[in-house]
């Protein structure tokens, strides 16, 4: 089934309700989105906002008058909702990508980001309840709809032993209009798996995500995406030297000609940031230019280099790794769209790639 602009706008406001109102309340509200009963949604997102004093943003405001605006008993109850300029995380919620208890025994061994889908189609290394997951978005109905699907954990930042560990699925859809009925069949499949008050965030741009799914997003593992597996390289900065030397370029490095170094920039400067940093090292090439090379990471999806690529090409024509720049030109210099997978698994390698190599 898809929806129109009020269900769309529903499974916004409760987008940005997760974490902030009570599991149950948030899966239920979902449940009835789906079936259309959208007076009965914004009524409960009305009454946990108050219960809760859950912030409420002037969009979601909005929305919810709309959907409300036949219901004279709600009208005082809108007018005490606290509203606040934009979403906010629940600060009391940390994420991982691999269960806390395993997090909490060895943190340092635990990266940001995992990618599971080394081979896309076996699930058997999979949970029960991860592997539903996988199986629901497989399924026939769902395989055009859905690009990526991720696994976080969500447990207090705090030491505590309630609430226990939760699993978050979030789920990147093609199409607005689909999200609610997604969203619902996702949560039937994983509470016949044994999920209780299943908690799953459905998107189509991960740009737009509220705080609260953008780090669990950040902090999770990719269980299946439509994306084939590809392997991500990282760009050498600097040339081979000898033990006794420092970090720099060859005499003989290849530079590149005004015309092409304008369009090798533009490639590198359109590519999606991944880290971002404000740490900046020193000039190798003019050594009186002190923290002027920035180091921000950023990705193509098939490639991952730092901005001193960019820094060096700029002010001394320096060409890029050469494996690099050959991608770069047999792509004719055009950028690709870099997506939420292509992201995520940038991260995942970068995590997991060896420290002190150059990038």
């Amino acid at each position: 089934m898809r929806f129109g602009q009020v269900g769309i706008s529903l499974h916004q406001v409760l987008l940005r309700a997760a974490g902030w109102a009570p599991d149950e309340v948030v899966c239920s509200a979902r449940d009835w989105l789906a079936q259309g009963r959208a007076t009965e949604v914004a009524q409960a997102v009305v009454f946990v906002a108050l219960a809760g004093r859950i912030p409420i943003t002037p969009a979601d405001l909005d929305v919810l008058q709309a959907v409300l605006q036949d219901d004279a008993a709600n009208h005082d109850l809108l007018a005490d909702l606290d509203v606040a300029a934009s979403a906010a995380a629940p600060w009391w919620y940390t994420m991982s990508p691999a269960y806390p208890k395993r997090h909490a025994e060895t943190p340092e061994d635990i990266p940001h980001s995992l990618d599971l889908t080394t081979d896309p189609t076996d699930i058997d290394h999979l949970g029960a309840i991860d592997a539903a997951a996988v199986t629901t978005v497989t399924g026939i109905e769902m395989d055009d709809l859905v690009d990526g699907l991720w696994r976080a954990w969500r447990f207090p930042a705090a030491p505590t032993p309630w609430p226990p560990p939760r699993r978050l699925y979030l789920v990147q859809a093609t199409d607005p209009g689909s999200l609610p009925a997604l969203t619902a069949t996702m949560q039937r499949a994983l509470t016949l798996a044994g999920e209780t008050a299943p908690q799953v965030e459905a998107f189509t741009d991960a740009d737009d995500l509220p705080p609260y799914q953008r780090t669990a997003l950040a902090h999770s593992a990719l269980l299946w995406t439509t994306r084939p597996t590809t392997s991500v390289r990282f760009a050498e900065l600097f040339d081979p030297v000898d033990e006794v030397g420092g970090p720099g370029f060859a005499a003989d490095r290849p530079t590149l000609d005004s015309r092409e170094r304008r369009e090798v920039l533009e490639y590198l400067e359109a590519a999606s940031a991944v880290l971002t940093t404000t740490t900046l090292m020193d000039d190798v090439v003019n050594g009186r230019r002190r923290g002027a090379v920035p180091m921000n990471i950023r990705t193509d999806g098939a490639w991952v280099w730092t901005d001193a690529v960019t820094y060096y090409l700029r002010n001394y024509g320096l060409a890029p790794d050469p494996d690099l720049l050959q991608h770069i030109r047999t792509r004719r210099y055009d950028p690709p769209r870099v997506d939420a997978v292509a992201i995520h698994r940038a991260l995942a390698a970068l995590h997991a790639h060896t420290p002190g190599e150059d990038h």
